[in-house]
């Protein structure tokens, strides 16, 4: 899952970019350092609760185990409020 997230955002972006970001040590660099478009806080909360989910994976940044939640129409950018270096699609 984690190739899938990283050839999805950050397929525009040579290898020498990747480093330059730290790709390597946080995903979510390609959004900090302004390399793709994203919302943001309250915004990004409020897309994802509005987005229409039949399932939803789930990984962390710092382990190699990934989650599938299925029927997952109830959940929340609230559920993740005390979770660190999640990535959800």
């Amino acid at each position: 899952m984690r190739k899938n997230w990283e050839d999805h955002f950050t397929n525009h972006l040579g290898e020498n970019e990747k480093k330059s970001i730290y790709l390597d040590d946080f995903l979510w660099h390609v959004f900090s350092y302004e390399k793709r478009d994203c919302l943001q806080e309250e915004q990004a909360d409020i897309a994802f609760n509005r987005e229409s989910k039949k399932s939803c994976y789930v990984f962390y940044q710092h382990s190699n185990e990934a989650f599938i939640l299925e029927n997952a129409t109830a959940l929340k950018a609230d559920d993740f409020v005390n979770e660190q270096d999640v990535y959800r699609g």
